[in-house]
């Protein structure tokens, strides 16, 4: 799956403040993708704030690490018993 993430950079003109967005590509996993449907289904505003600030990226990569650590962790105990 390739999801569009959008970088910012702010112009000043005037007294308004343009926001030129950028669009960076990139593959996302599984667990990021279903956080991503999360958020834009059920916490729309957390979601535009990400994404229009340009943490989006990072925070759905932090997303997919945490998953990754938890399912590591529950196999090594689950290899205990």
């Amino acid at each position: 799956v390739l999801i569009t993430i959008c970088s910012q950079s702010v112009l000043p003109f005037t007294d308004i403040l343009w926001r030129n967005l950028e669009e960076e590509q990139r593959f996302i996993g599984v667990w990021e993708q279903r956080h991503l449907r999360y958020l834009k289904e059920y916490c729309r505003s957390v979601y535009l704030n990400l994404l229009t600030s340009g943490r989006l990226n990072d925070y759905l990569t932090d997303i997919e690490e945490q998953v990754q650590g938890i399912t590591e962790q529950l196999k090594a105990d689950d290899s205990l018993e």
